[in-house]
């Protein structure tokens, strides 16, 4: 894929524990690459040559259970060799919290919004940077950076506000 690569998994612990072993080593500094979608990598095989990917976007969607995943934040604290940011780099994740006043809601979603993210996505992913930076300025990166329309900055710092302290 031009925009990155995807893995799923299941299960994460398969993942994470195959990338402990030391035999596992360069496809570990892959996933340490490529979290950012800026650095590049060089990958030198006996018999397939040296090949060069200029830009590693990665991206990981899996399930891990929370007594494993514990276990995975604790090793990655110690200051041993777990501790080299593999698993900081794993950016979104979500452990629900069990709820007493959880109930069942069987409702129509609310497609009006769906329906207009959905059509924001869709425009961003035909724009290039060079497109987009018409309508943004660019960060170190060369990357578009957009900010809040002030109005929408105040209704995300309210909403925000309700969410850290629920």
């Amino acid at each position: 894929n031009p925009k990155g690569i995807l893995v799923e998994r299941d299960e994460l612990v398969g993942l994470l524990r195959g990338l402990d072993h030391e035999d596992r080593a360069e496809e570990r500094a892959f996933y340490l690459t490529g979290w950012n979608g800026r650095d590049g990598y060089t990958f030198d095989r006996i018999m397939r040559g040296c090949r060069r990917v200029d830009h590693v976007c990665l991206s990981v969607l899996g399930g891990i259970q929370p007594g494993v995943l514990a276990e995975f934040v604790r090793h990655a604290q110690t200051g041993s060799a777990g501790d080299d940011g593999l698993l900081q780099r794993f950016g979104l994740m979500v452990w629900p919290d069990a709820r007493s006043d959880w109930r069942d809601v069987d409702k129509p979603p609310h497609n009006k919004g769906g329906d207009e993210i959905e059509e924001v996505f869709r425009t961003l992913d035909g724009h290039t940077s060079e497109m987009l930076s018409t309508h943004a300025p660019l960060n170190a990166d060369g990357v578009p950076t957009f900010t809040f329309a002030p109005d929408a900055l105040e209704r995300f710092r309210d909403w925000r506000a309700v969410l850290e302290r629920r």
